[in-house]
């Protein structure tokens, strides 16, 4: 099952696709010229395309956590809801318990 974008169209695998296919263009031609390199500059820049990587993705990673840890099918999401349905039809609240009911 793919979700289709109304901006661009494209199915969600899709974009998984083409990641995969830059990476591995990138990737052929960094081995394409490595034995051009110093090996000092060779492993300079592959720590700055890390970390780049990285950085570029991290918003990505927190998000996924931030869903997992307060999601809607998480303990605490759960609690989130139960307190807006009960403050919705007025009953008393108790903020400090985390039990689930």
């Amino acid at each position: 099952m793919s979700i289709v974008s109304s901006k661009t169209l494209e199915s969600v695998p899709a974009h998984g696709v083409l990641a995969v296919g830059r990476v591995a263009i990138g990737c052929a031609l960094g081995l394409l010229i490595a034995g051009r390199i110093r090996h000092s500059v060779r492993q300079t820049t592959a720590l700055a395309l890390l970390a780049t990587g990285l950085v570029v993705n991290l918003p990505a990673i927190l998000s996924r956590l931030n869903e997992f840890i307060n999601g809607p099918k998480s303990n605490r999401g759960i609690q989130k809801r139960l307190r807006s349905i009960r403050r919705d039809v007025d009953l008393p609240v108790e903020e400090n318990d985390d039990r689930l009911y």
